[in-house]
């Protein structure tokens, strides 16, 4: 997949999923500026489609960036996993906006289940299941600048990617796996119903 989508790279950075602009991903071509460079060599994989798709084409275009950047457009969802074990940093950029602020999205599983590190917004859900310096890096919701910074720290440091990628996956089989998620989900609704019982008048 590297030497198919990112030949001569050093890096590759990845951001996957619905690309709309109701999540500001344009963030990540201003980002981009600043992380080519302190790593030159790097690519950024924008896997998925959506309405931010040409304005990002052209912005990184008039950067001068356009050679750094790889958009796929829509891909089967059983493709990912091969993306995302190709690349070196997963990002999960929301604005912060009260939609964003109590959402968590499949995308960070899906890294560290792929033993990858993550650079995430740092907003209320996500800090919940993210621990900092241990399973994945926070930046301020906005700020190109501490996005670029955060990334920037991860490809710099294989040791600490590598640890915190590794901490990412033992957390995902430990509370964040399918078969735990769906027992959950089950006792959860089993409690809704127990308790939202009106008991019947004969």
């Amino acid at each position: 997949m590297r030497q198919k989508y990112a030949d001569g790279f050093e890096n590759v950075v990845m951001h996957h999923g619905v690309i709309d602009p109701q999540d500001q991903p344009e963030i990540i071509v201003d980002a981009a500026v600043d992380v080519i460079e302190e790593h030159p060599d790097t690519k950024f994989w924008l896997i998925g489609d959506g309405a931010s798709i040409p304005h990002m084409k052209e912005k990184a275009r008039k950067e001068g960036l356009a050679k750094h950047f790889f958009f796929s457009g829509w891909v089967p969802f059983e493709e990912i996993p091969t993306f995302i074990s190709a690349c070196d940093v997963g990002l999960v950029t929301l604005p912060d906006i009260s939609s964003a602020r109590i959402r968590v999205t499949l995308k960070g599983f899906e890294y560290w289940a792929c033993e990858k590190p993550i650079v995430v917004s740092d907003l209320p859900a996500l800090r919940e299941i993210v621990e900092p310096w241990r399973t994945g890096l926070f930046y301020q919701a906005g700020n190109y600048k501490d996005l670029a910074e955060k990334t920037c720290i991860l490809l710099g440091n294989r040791q600490l990617s590598g640890k915190m990628a590794e901490a990412g996956r033992k957390l995902v089989e430990k509370k964040y796996s399918w078969d735990k998620l769906a027992s959950q989900f089950v006792s959860i609704c089993e409690k809704a119903f127990e308790f939202g019982r009106v008991p019947t008048v004969i």
